[in-house]
């Protein structure tokens, strides 16, 4: 937590959301927080799933990323920079 707090963060690139979508899913979640440098994909079958059981996420942007187009539907969108500056 202090090393991501920092601006530390490592990553392998290209996460899929479509995993962590289906886990949400799986374990009945309403709500998460989601940390990501914003390059990835959700499908839209999942993410319509997500919709409809009204699952809200607070997804944190970190590095040079997107601005994470495919799970804006589903809640704020927050650039760590700006929480940490």
């Amino acid at each position: 937590m202090e090393a991501m707090l920092a601006g530390e963060v490592r990553t392998t690139y290209g996460t899929d959301f479509d995993c962590v979508a289906q886990s949400i899913l799986e374990q009945g979640f309403d709500r998460a927080i989601v940390i990501t440098d914003g390059y990835a994909g959700l499908s839209s079958e999942l993410r319509d799933q997500l919709l409809q059981r009204q699952v809200r996420l607070l997804t944190v942007l970190y590095g040079h990323g997107s601005k994470c187009e495919p799970l804006e539907p589903l809640g704020q969108v927050v650039r760590l920079e700006e929480d940490c500056g």
